[in-house]
Formats: C-alpha cells, structure tokens, sequence
C-alpha cells in the first residue's frame, strides 16, 4: 500500500460505540468519521453502518475504510466479508485490514447477505425494520453465530444434519452456520412474529439446493420439536417464556435430540456480583442451571469460545450476552 494511501484519514467500521476508541489507537492515521454497526444513543458522532450502507453521502469522498479491531475479532467470516463489500461499493476500494477469504461457498454468501441488507433496509414498508433493530439482527447475529460455531468445534457430538431455532426472527445465526456446518440439510424456524417472515424468507432464498427450511409460526411454548435433531438452540428467547413453562419446554427440546445431539443455549444471565442489563426480565444465572438439562458447560467470550466452564463458577458479568451454554445428550 503506498504510504500516502495508508497515512490518509480513513472512515472506522465498528461494531459497538465503546469499541471506537480501542479500534482507532490500532489504526495508522486517526479516522475521520466513524461507521458502528451498533451505535448506541450516546454515540452522537456515530453513524449507523445500516444507514450508510444505502446513502452514499456518508462517506466521506475519496476516503478509504478500515474494518476495525471489533469487526474482525467478534463477527463471522461471512458478515465480515459482506461489510467488506458494501464499503468497497461505496469507496471502490477494498478496505484496510480486510481479512482474506477464500471459501467459494462463503463468499457467495457474502455478497448475497450484502444484497440483503441494502434490500432490507430500503424498503422498509415492506420489512418493518427500524435501524436499530435491524443492526442489531445483523451485527448481533453475526456476533453470536461466531461464538456458537467456535464452542461446536470444541464439543464432541454427533454430525449436524437437523438443527432446529427457537425465537429465530430472520434465521440470520442459522443461516449463517450453514459456513461452518457443512452436513446440515434441514432447518426448523420458530419465530412467532409475523413481521419477520419477508425478511427471512429473503435471506433464506439464498443457500444450497440441498438445504430446506421451514417456519413454524409458533413460540416456544407452542413448539413440537418433534424428534431426529442434532441441534436445538433458544438465542436470547428463553427469557420471554413464561417462567413456570421454562423447564417443561427445556425438557421437551431435550427429549427430541437425537443421541449425541446439542441443546444450546444463548442467554444474559444475571447473579449477586452483576444486576445485568436494565431489562427486568433478565433470568437469574441460578434458574438457569436449574434447568438446564444433561451435564452442561458454557463458553465465553474471555476464552475465545474455545474452553467449557462450569456455570456454576462462573459470574453472569463474565459471561456477557454472547455466552455458549451447551449439553450433549448422551449417546
């Protein structure tokens, strides 16, 4: 890279508002602007990557774009690569520090989940989507899908043909481990809300020929697993299930995993060292574990998602919203 190039003041792509200023002490030349991906209502000098991603006039003319250290150490490949995309769109440059992807398959994905970003977010009659909430699918989504797919590999469990997703809204966490599960064929969605149907069909228009979906429009407490899965996952939903109905629908999920199948578990939790979020529906780390079936471990985010811990040891402010809770039913 020429040195004037690199010692240009470059628009910062962030995830979070408070990853703004770690990000920019890694870069060369102090941003100019600064896209967040999640900008929070503090963050006056943020702009909102979902906005910029359909209104040129954010950009800078004649910058170039860094994807910061938030972006390339906390989302999935795929979603890195697609926000590599749209900021190439709009610069006509790759931009600095993009991560090389050579998977065929994934860089399909990338640009189709480009495309559905900017769809989604232009027409919003048709998607109902504020702005934030749809950062938070995207960014979140990719957030958590990381974390999920680094603590599979790190579980010893049957292949994934059949995985099954509570509270999915868009599908965005599934969707995106199609990357990193290639044995996967067939996909249960629950998602009670309506709203989110045209925006997940969307998505899902694009994947394998061999690969199936379907959405039951049905909430947890409704749902019929059924039985043959390899996968049950409940992503920050177990909260909104009716606390005397929490454990039976966790039994439930459990009876129909097929042996060495994996209940999963994203959640915020909270304990005596951390109030948590101002949510005051945030479920206690000990109903949890009481709950939770089978010889359960989690992952954080403070191990990389590589290393299982007992819950029981662990604080709720460690864990984070981007903790892994895993059990394998036993062969």
């Amino acid at each position: 890279m020429p040195l004037a190039r690199f010692l240009r003041r470059p628009i910062q792509i962030s995830v979070w508002s408070n990853r703004f200023l770690p990000d920019a002490l890694r870069l060369p030349a102090w941003p100019i602007s600064n896209l967040v991906l999640q900008p929070s209502d503090e963050a006056n000098a943020a702009v909102s990557f979902v906005d910029a991603a359909i209104d040129g006039r954010l950009w800078p003319s004649g910058r170039d774009a860094a994807l910061g250290a938030s972006v390339r150490n906390n989302l999935h490949s795929v979603t890195i690569e697609a926000i590599a995309n749209i900021t190439e769109h709009h610069t006509g440059r790759p931009p600095w520090r993009r991560p090389y992807l050579d998977n065929k398959m994934q860089k399909a994905m990338s640009r189709a989940l480009a495309d559905w970003l900017i769809e989604v977010a232009r027409d919003r009659e048709r998607f109902r989507f504020r702005v934030e909430q749809l950062s938070y699918v995207f960014a979140s989504g990719a957030h958590r899908a990381r974390a999920i797919a680094t603590a599979l590999r790190h579980v010893k469990h049957r292949p994934i043909r059949r995985m099954i997703d509570t509270g999915t809204a868009v599908g965005m966490i599934p969707w995106l481990l199609q990357a990193d599960l290639p044995e996967l064929r067939q996909f249960t969605l629950f998602e009670p809300e309506q709203k989110f149907h045209a925006a997940l069909d969307l998505l899902w228009a694009h994947r394998d020929t061999a690969r199936s979906y379907s959405i039951a429009n049905a909430s947890a407490e409704q749902a019929d697993f059924g039985g043959g899965a390899d996968l049950i996952m409940f992503c920050q939903c177990v909260h909104l299930i009716a606390p005397d109905e929490r454990r039976a629908v966790l039994e439930r999920a459990w009876r129909a995993l097929n042996p060495g199948g994996v209940l999963l578990i994203n959640e915020i939790v909270k304990d005596n060292t951390s109030s948590g979020p101002a949510r005051s529906n945030v479920m206690p780390r000990d109903e949890m574990i009481a709950i939770m079936p089978g010889d359960h471990r989690v992952f954080s985010r403070k191990t990389g998602w590589r290393r299982p811990d007992d819950l029981r040891r662990t604080n709720a402010k460690a864990l984070g919203s981007s903790s892994v809770l895993i059990s394998v039913r036993e062969d």
